[in-house]
């Protein structure tokens, strides 16, 4: 099913009719000019070698201007990240009267085409948001669109902003109904040989929803909580209004929107469906239990079931995660404790992250592996992360090439879940990316379980104390050998630098010996560092060791002679 999506995402404009308008005027309206064809200022007569074909192929070229603007990588990450709903489960959702209601037209102006799914973190909002969304698009009617954007507080900036929401929701918009991409004024290509502005992109989407006449349009937003709260709130306000002028122009426009309880999200008209209260998600629970607990007798394993979904209070991730443990502790032949290890593992989810980094040994990749995915200026590639977890490890070079035939995905896969003792994956998707299994992670290792596992002494921070402790000359080679960017940038207490500014900016005993490295494999000696004009201007107002200035010095006369040779 995700596939047959995927697919529908990325069709051609072959399924839609092509409008020519004869002009289409600064003022988005179109006009008539007696056969001639006016795009941008090109005049196309009708007694010349107009075809039909020249000017689709104008039109082509320009919508491609648009949509090529509006992309961006990962653009559909999250989707592909998340697990398709098990069989037999969400299918509960069609038959919920919240559901029935929102997608009954005669009731549209009840609830102003606004549908809430709350729940708590981890409860399983995502899976359902991307159930209803599969099941939709596959029995979508003819005309209908059907559109969505996945929240993704685990990836790249791009993937978690009102901003790229909207370049998603118009690309697909316009993707689906490329009638739509003939009616933008001149303005607007304009602005797409730009850059998008938040006001131009919400501008944009309203026009295209309230021109849509006759195709009615349904949107999916998943993890609201995972946008910043001022933007939650200006998005809200936003739909609002959208919602309000759909009712008032008989436009069909439905939105469903899921998120946490907290922050609350306040929509005046709407039907709301609060997860962990459903009955069918007590249903799905259970179904989930009862394949995946390797238990044969199926008294204890009906007895742990009901006794799991009481403990997890709707709390998905708690139940996988508790499904694991009890697993692994009938693997070792514990069958007969199990219902005494279930009574031991916390309720609450982060104690239950606590407790599963206690259990077995210490790992020495827990803390690198953690600040490698918390400090990362974006999500790290499967490679990328295995050799920085490397360069911790005794052996600090790169393998040998006779050691290159076991290192495979799965090798590198199974390395980083031990590591990780199951906290981490990797992203689904062309481009496969580590992240933590779920939001709720990510949150309790940023606010405390990283600083539990670290000794923060007095006056020290947790941000200043991982990045120190990822500035080594291994790291840097390490991440260089397999494809790093020497001069990429880090984000860091509201600065932006190199690797060679934060090697410079907190001296440490390798730290000539990484400078030179950075600089043979071609770091920007002339580049501004930390506000100063250059690297050895940093190095000198920071009073650096007299090794780090004369090495820059020298590098700067080599640079000035390379320079004057040239010219």
């Amino acid at each position: 099913m995700a596939e047959e999506r995927l697919a529908k995402r990325q069709k051609t404009t072959s399924d839609f009719p092509v409008t020519y308008y004869d002009n289409i005027a600064a003022d988005g309206h179109t006009h008539q000019h007696n056969g001639d064809q006016i795009f941008q200022g090109t005049v196309y007569m009708g007694s010349e070698k107009s075809t039909h074909q020249d000017r689709g192929q104008h039109l082509g070229e320009r919508n491609n201007v648009v949509l090529d603007s509006l992309s961006f990588d990962h653009m559909d990450a999250r989707y592909q990240a998340i697990d398709p709903s098990s069989a037999q489960t969400c299918r509960w959702l069609v038959e919920q009267p919240e559901y029935k209601r929102w997608r009954d037209p005669a009731q549209l102006e009840e609830h102003h085409g606004f549908l809430g799914i709350k729940g708590k973190a981890g409860a399983g909002k995502s899976t359902l948001m991307r159930h209803a969304l599969d099941e939709h698009t596959e029995k979508k009617s003819k005309d209908e669109h059907v559109i969505s954007f996945f929240f993704n507080a685990r990836g790249a900036d791009l993937e978690k902003s009102q901003l790229s929401m909207y370049r998603s929701l118009i690309h697909q918009m316009l993707q689906r109904a490329p009638w739509q991409q003939a009616s933008l004024d001149p303005k607007r290509i304009a602005q797409a040989r730009q850059e998008w502005t938040l006001p131009g992109l919400r501008n944009l989407f309203r026009e295209l929803i309230l021109k849509s006449k006759s195709c009615p349009l349904t949107c999916y937003i998943d993890a609201l909580d995972e946008c910043p709260l001022e933007e939650v709130i200006e998005l809200i306000e936003f739909f609002e209004d959208l919602g309000d002028s759909c009712i008032e122009r008989s436009r069909k426009c439905s939105v469903c929107f899921s998120s946490r309880h907290y922050p609350e999200v306040i929509i005046q008209y709407r039907e709301l469906l609060i997860l962990e209260d459903q009955p069918g998600h007590a249903g799905d629970i259970d179904r989930y239990v009862q394949r995946r607990l390797e238990v044969q007798n199926r008294t204890v394993k009906k007895d742990l079931t009901a006794q799991i979904r009481q403990r997890a209070r709707g709390v998905f991730l708690w139940v996988v995660l508790t499904v694991r443990i009890l697993n692994e502790a009938h693997r070792r032949g514990q069958a007969g404790m199990l219902r005494k290890c279930l009574d031991d593992i916390p309720q609450e989810l982060t104690a239950l992250f606590e407790d599963i980094l206690s259990r077995g040994d210490t790992n020495a990749n827990l803390i690198p592996l953690l600040q490698w995915l918390l400090y990362s200026t974006r999500p790290l590639k499967r490679a990328e992360l295995y050799y920085a977890l490397r360069s911790v490890q005794p052996f600090p070079k790169p393998p040998a090439e006779d050691e290159s035939e076991f290192l495979d995905e799965p090798a590198m896969d199974r390395y980083i879940l031990e590591s990780s003792k199951g906290l981490v994956e990797f992203a689904k998707g062309q481009h496969a990316r580590a992240q933590f299994i779920h939001e709720s992670v990510r949150t309790y290792f940023a606010q405390i379980g990283l600083t539990n596992q670290l000794d923060i002494k007095e006056g020290d921070t947790l941000d200043a104390r991982s990045h120190l402790q990822l500035r080594s000359l291994d790291a840097a080679a390490l991440l260089i050998e397999y494809g790093a960017d020497v001069n990429a940038q880090v984000a860091h207490s509201g600065l932006t630098y190199t690797a060679l500014a934060a090697v410079l900016e907190e001296e440490t005993v390798d730290a000539l010996d990484t400078l030179t490295f950075l600089l043979d494999k071609g770091a920007d000696f002339n580049a501004p560092c930390r506000g100063c004009r250059d690297a050895l201007e940093f190095a000198e107002v920071s009073r650096r060791s007299e090794e780090v200035v004369d090495s820059l010095r020298s590098r700067r006369t080599l640079v000035l002679r390379a320079m004057t040779a040239r010219e």
